[in-house]
């Protein structure tokens, strides 16, 4: 996996809304630091209280830091590891 050329890429929003605020775009591999893994995300769900900070619903409590990402959960194989 180390000759792995593929770019990581995320789903990201710049503004509260819907769906049709969502893209898919590329952003920088993460090296991990000590005691860090790096995880090939395989599936990564939206759960609900992510659409809700999306929508802006809990912008009091969670104000969203544009751009801000989806799919926090998620299911993957280590890829990486740092030592400690």
């Amino acid at each position: 996996m180390n000759g792995d050329v593929r770019v990581p890429r995320a789903v990201r929003f710049s503004s509260y809304g819907g769906p049709e605020v969502l893209e898919v775009v590329q952003v920088p591999r993460p090296s991990p630091g000590p005691g860090q893994v790096l995880v090939q995300v395989n599936v990564a769900p939206v759960n609900p209280g992510e659409i809700g900070i999306r929508e802006g619903v809990f912008a009091d409590l969670w104000p969203a830091a544009f751009p801000e990402g989806q799919g926090n959960d998620l299911a993957g194989q280590s890829w990486r590891w740092a030592r400690t």
